[in-house]
C-alpha cells in the first residue's frame, strides 16, 4: 500500500514466461513515471508447492520486485509467501520437507525474454 501512496505514477508491470500444467514463471518489473525500470525480478512456482500455482508466481515475481525497489513486504497479506519467505531474511518456525522425489526442471535463461 506504501507503494502506491509513494509513487501512485508508477506502474507494477508482469509478464507470463512460462506456463505449464504444472510450473509457471513470472518476471515482474518496477517502471518509475519516466518509464525508468527501477528493479525486475522473476519467481517459478509449481502444482506441487501450490494448488494455484500461477497466481503464487505473479504475487512472488511482484514481492521481489518490490522488494528490489526497497518496498518489503513482510507487513503484507496479500503477498504472504507462506513459510516460503524469498524476500526477507526471516527464520521460519517450520520448514517444507524436502523428500528427494522432486523433479529439477532445465530452463534455458537465454531464451527467456528480459
Amino acid at each position: 500500500m506504501w507503494f502506491r501512496l509513494e509513487h501512485p505514477d508508477w506502474t507494477i508491470k508482469t509478464k507470463l514466461i512460462k506456463l505449464s500444467d504444472k510450473n509457471a514463471i513470472f518476471r515482474a518489473q518496477i517502471i518509475d513515471k519516466e518509464g525508468k525500470m527501477i528493479s525486475i525480478a522473476t519467481k517459478q512456482e509449481n502444482i506441487q508447492n501450490f494448488k494455484d500455482f500461477i497466481e503464487k508466481a505473479e504475487t512472488g515475481a511482484i514481492g521481489r520486485a518490490l522488494a528490489l525497489a526497497g518496498y518489503g513486504t513482510q507487513f503484507t497479506g496479500e503477498l504472504d509467501e507462506g513459510l516460503r519467505l524469498a524476500d526477507a531474511p526471516v527464520k521460519v518456525a517450520k520448514e517444507t520437507p524436502v523428500t528427494g522425489k522432486e523433479k529439477e526442471e532445465k530452463i534455458d535463461i537465454d531464451k527467456i525474454d528480459f
